[in-house]
Order: C-alpha cells, then sequence, then structure tokens
C-alpha cells in the first residue's frame, strides 16, 4: 500500500527482465505505522489497499493496455514497458505472519505465501500452513503446488555456537527490539549441528523455501551456510 502498483509494475517488469525471467514478487499488508503517516496512507486501510493493489498489479503485468478500477486505484490503457518476460506475469506472493483472515487473502490472491521466521516458530508455521491449505482446497486449489517462503530468519553461524551468539544476539536485539529467542526456532544462530537442527525444524514444519539474513559478514556466512549447512540437509 506504500506505493502505487504503476510504478511497482514499471520496477517489477525490469526486474523480470534482467533476472532473465526469474522474479518472484512479495507484497504485504505494512505494520509500522508511521511509515503510513509519513506518506499520509490511512493505516487502517491497508489491508483493502493490498487487495486492490494486487489486482490492479496483476493486470498491469498481464499485458498491454491494462484497465482497473478499484476502490483506492484507478487507470486506463496503461501499458508497462518492457513487458515481463514471465507469462502471464511473474508470481505475486502475499505475507502473511498466521492469522486466519491474512491465510484466506494469500490462498485467494497468491502465487505462494512469504511466512516469518522473526515472528513466527516452526510449530506455529505448520499450524498457520494447515489453515492456508485448507483456505487452497477450499478454492480448488492444490496444496502441494503452491509454494512458500520462510523469510526474516536472522542467521549467524559458527564453528563455536557461544561466539556465534555472542556477535549475533547484540545485532538482533537492537535490530528488533526484543529479548533475543534462543529456543523459538526464530533465529539461525548458533554452531552448525545446532543450525542445522533448527532448518530440519522448519524443513518438517512443511517450509518449502527458507530465506536467511546473515547480520554481518553475509559473503561469509553465505559461503558457510553452503559449506556447513546444507550437506545432510
Amino acid at each position: 500500500p506504500l506505493r502505487h502498483p504503476v510504478a511497482m509494475a514499471q520496477s517489477f517488469a525490469t526486474l523480470d527482465v534482467l533476472s532473465g525471467g526469474n522474479l518472484i514478487i512479495g507484497v504485504g499488508e505494512g505494520s509500522t505505522q508511521s511509515d503510513f503517516d509519513a506518506l499520509g496512507i490511512p493505516f487502517q486501510e491497508r489491508r483493502k489497499m493490498l487487495v486492490d493493489g494486487v489486482v490492479a498489479l496483476r493486470a498491469l503485468l498481464s499485458g498491454p493496455g491494462a484497465s482497473h478500477h478499484g476502490p483506492f486505484y484507478s487507470f486506463d490503457d496503461i501499458t508497462v514497458a518492457p513487458a515481463s518476460l514471465q507469462k502471464p506475469c511473474p508470481p505475486i506472493w502475499l505475507s502473511g505472519w498466521g492469522a486466519p483472515v491474512g491465510l484466506r487473502r494469500v490462498a485467494r490472491l497468491g502465487d505462494g505465501w512469504i511466512a516469518s521466521a522473526w515472528h513466527s516458530s516452526p510449530e506455529e508455521f505448520q499450524t498457520a500452513l494447515g489453515v492456508l491449505n485448507s483456505a487452497l482446497e477450499s478454492r480448488g486449489r492444490d496444496p502441494d503446488d503452491f509454494p512458500n517462503a520462510v523469510n526474516t530468519m536472522f542467521m549467524y553461524v559458527d564453528a563455536d555456537g557461544d561466539r556465534a551468539r555472542q556477535v549475533a544476539v547484540p545485532i538482533i536485539e537492537r535490530t528488533t527490539r526484543t529479548t533475543f529467542d534462543g529456543e523459538g526456532g526464530h533465529f539461525l544462530v548458533g554452531d552448525y549441528e545446532e543450525c542445522k537442527t533448527l532448518l530440519r525444524r522448519w524443513m518438517d514444519a512443511g517450509a518449502k523455501q527458507i530465506c536467511v539474513w546473515p547480520v554481518t559478514d553475509a559473503p561469509r556466512q553465505i559461503q558457510m551456510f553452503g559449506e556447513y549447512l546444507l550437506p545432510g540437509l
């Protein structure tokens, strides 16, 4: 809702071309009222704006001469150039932290679901996934064919788990403004076996993709993820 669908469509189409048709679009309703206040956008309308915006965005990316007349966005005969490579348009995934109304919206409008490790444990994710799957089935959609990704999983791995926590915990607490929870499965922080165990928890809960956010030294952390965590999963 913080960005107009016409402007987003132009950017997304360009990114799809630059990526060789590999773009996945992720959208969400937003959760920080100060962001909306700064732009003069009514925070209480964000969910309705998201729905209208996704419908408009899909129309814009699906071909030339798009028109849309919704409660928040309206335009006629808009052609986005360059056109996106993926047809009918790049997949649009919707985020949701587990509320049933949000998961039903994902099933209705989305091509995939983006969950949050920061805001959900693996067990909470599994429960939410069950709600989503039921909503998909009620719409005649196959849950097995519907992708999901767990995002906002802050990461720092080290051969020494205590050393990993010493580095990562202050950064995570400063970023999230919460006390670090080492047991809830929210953060990929620890030694190699600790982190592999957590990844397995998420995979067993039904996570199909996991997006990690190294809290520092990203190139080395990504290398270590590939060398020490991926093998054997």
